[in-house]
């Protein structure tokens, strides 16, 4: 069984960068990478979906991916994992992510920046508006 580490940091507007580390796949015969984001408001987190800008990744060498069109003002957790040819040498997906929240959509008008912090494992950032 494959093991797999997620985590995400904010990237363009409405975007996020998801990025995994894979460990050894021993008896997988590579498929694709499933990653997979959540919404967080307080204690109720949504149904898993797959964002747009990392459905069907099936290069092996890659460990990132820019989950595009997400919306502004919420917070999302990521998940990763490997999908085998095997299924049963696929992995487990990866413990989420930290969270992460997108900022609030801006105006037309308003110029944004980006704090980016990070942490051992999990990289976050956050946008305000100036």
């Amino acid at each position: 069984e494959a093991e797999v580490e997620a985590d995400a940091e904010e990237g363009e507007k409405g975007s996020l960068r998801i990025s995994w580390t894979v460990y050894p796949l021993n008896d997988c015969w590579f498929l694709t990478y499933l990653v997979e984001a959540q919404s967080i408001d307080g204690d109720a987190v949504g149904e898993p979906f797959t964002p747009s800008g990392c459905t069907q990744v099936t290069d092996f060498h890659a460990s990132s991916c820019v989950a595009t069109d997400m919306p502004g003002g919420k917070e999302y957790q990521f998940t990763a994992k490997v999908l085998c040819k095997n299924t049963a040498a696929s992995s487990l997906a990866s413990e989420a992510s930290v969270a992460v929240r997108l900022g609030t959509p801006p105006s037309p008008n308003a110029q944004t920046s980006t704090t980016i912090s990070s942490t051992t494992i999990i990289t976050t950032s956050t946008t305000t508006e100036d």
